[in-house]
């Protein structure tokens, strides 16, 4: 059942770094999952309303 728009958006920092903007709507949450190589700085967990996370490779 849909609960809203999930909306994204990212910036490149260097060429190992990168910030990524998520936003998802109320009664929904999840968890961010890198792709292979890639770590997220803190908590990953995702949460309704906006949020910045710093994704780093290496």
């Amino acid at each position: 059942m849909p609960q809203g728009t999930v909306i994204s958006s990212w910036q490149k920092l260097s060429e190992n770094r990168v910030v990524l903007y998520v936003q998802i709507p109320e009664g929904v949450h999840g968890e961010l999952k890198p792709q292979d190589g890639w770590e997220c700085e803190g908590d990953r967990m995702l949460k309704p309303g906006g949020r910045k996370y710093i994704l780093t490779r290496g």
